[in-house]
């Protein structure tokens, strides 16, 4: 786990596992604090090294424990580099939120970025398509740029070459939302999963077969908002925000088995599930209780 000195870093508890509440938390770590819902660090210069960061899960007396390894970069990190890169992704992409925060957060920094892409308005272009799965990306449909007819699938070299866009220092690959939504039990889940990584592999293999040196960030999937009621007047009756947590958490798992430690083969996992606060930071608004209060 990276942390920018400056830079408030999070970890939430509740998109580590599938039921936080489950547990008792401990979190150990020469630097930052433990706090209620997580890990917190606004690391400073002195603070620049690679530290343990360790998790410990206690259900009465019996403990499971996991450790990552913090590093704390400088400031000065990146100083002079300028890179380019192409998020690939559904409706949290489509709607340039990230994108747009991305290109805000390094607009003074000394390491420098261009999103790139079709879609979105300058500079803060993308690839994203709300309602899109990786099943899409691989089909006729006429918004999909990487579709080639003649091969009849996902082919990033024909996209470089009919979009004009340029081979990016980095392509993000951020789905799985609308992959893993439906699924109501775990068989099926299991087959969804087998089949979305199939797609994961083809996509990856495409990307480096037209380019070998972009590196490839595999976004891990963000959670549900941590509300029912959010999610329900979102979707209605259609899926649990309890079902669709689990479906969300048993995918970003095998995401991780099956792509972790690939660095030497430009593959990165980006792990943007961790940090967001699905309490504080979703959609939420104020209403009456019920109709009689």
């Amino acid at each position: 786990i990276y942390a920018l000195v400056g830079y408030e870093t999070n970890i939430y508890f509740e998109n580590l596992v599938e039921d936080w509440t489950k547990y008792k938390w401990n979190v150990t770590c020469t630097k930052g604090m433990q706090m209620e819902r997580g890990y917190r660090i606004t690391p400073i210069e002195a603070d620049v090294g690679t530290y343990t960061l360790k998790f410990f899960l206690s259900i009465g007396e019996y403990t499971e424990s996991f450790s990552t390894t913090l590093v704390i970069v400088s400031a000065s990190a990146g100083n002079n580099v300028s890179e380019s890169v192409i998020v690939l992704g559904d409706s949290t992409t489509a709607n340039s939120i990230a994108v747009t925060k991305l290109n805000a957060n390094l607009n003074s920094d000394v390491y420098t970025i261009s999103t790139i892409g079709t879609k979105g308005t300058s500079p803060n272009q993308h690839e994203g398509r709300s309602g899109w799965r990786f099943s899409t990306y691989f089909s006729n449909d006429e918004d999909n740029a990487f579709y080639n007819p003649t091969s009849q699938t996902f082919d990033a070299n024909y996209y470089f070459t009919n979009s004009e866009v340029a081979k990016p220092d980095w392509f993000f690959i951020n789905l799985g939302i609308n992959d893993m939504f439906g699924y109501k039990n775990d068989d099926d889940l299991d087959s969804g999963i087998t089949e979305c990584k199939e797609y994961l592999d083809s996509m990856i293999e495409s990307i480096n077969e037209a380019s070998p040196t972009t590196k490839i960030g595999i976004c891990l999937t963000i959670p549900p908002n941590h509300s029912q009621d959010a999610f329900g007047k979102e979707y209605g009756c259609g899926q649990s925000r309890n079902r669709y947590k689990r479906n969300n958490a048993l995918w970003v798992n095998a995401v991780i088995n099956d792509y972790d430690n690939r660095e030497e083969e430009g593959i990165y996992l980006i792990p943007i599930h961790m940090v967001l606060d699905t309490v504080h930071n979703m959609g939420m608004e104020t209403i009456h209780v019920n109709a009689r209060n």
